[in-house]
């Protein structure tokens, strides 16, 4: 008994790949895409004290809170002199360099890290995010990418 193949349109298929394997070697334009998502992601989740990441940033300490509904300009977490939202929820970032093969993302402001991962005195509140969605949407955008426009 034998099993005999035959492959028809072998060029196309070559072709096809050739084009994927090119594509392949620059992932700059899904990952500028990508940044475009996270600063939108971002900018939801000033919008919403946190809520759009998954879970609503901790409120601010009473004394504090009054503090600064009298002092602040809107009282909002996150927001005191606004720097740090306008930084991190537009494009270009501060810190906003795509490669072929990487992107770094991020802010310059001092006091972001220590809001994003909290201290010992301050809750971490989250705001620059890789949620499951934007990983979600990372690999949607690669594959789109590698497979090239439809037909």
């Amino acid at each position: 008994m034998s099993v005999r193949v035959t492959v028809t349109g072998d060029r196309e298929v070559t072709a096809t790949l050739r084009r994927a394997s090119l594509r392949a070697r620059d992932y700059s334009r899904p990952l500028d895409k990508f940044g475009d998502a996270l600063a939108a992601q971002t900018a939801e989740a000033f919008a919403t004290d946190g809520a759009s990441l998954g879970e609503p940033w901790k409120p601010l300490e009473p004394q504090y809170a009054g503090w600064k509904l009298k002092h602040g300009p809107d009282g909002g977490l996150l927001r005191d002199t606004g720097r740090l939202q306008e930084s991190v929820t537009r494009r270009p970032f501060p810190i906003d360099s795509v490669g072929q093969r990487s992107a770094v993302f991020g802010t310059a402001d001092h006091v972001a890290r220590f809001l994003q991962h909290g201290t010992e005195d301050v809750p971490a509140r989250p705001f620059f995010v890789v949620t499951p969605t934007l990983e979600t949407l990372m690999r949607r955008l690669l594959a789109d990418h590698v497979a090239g426009p439809k037909e």
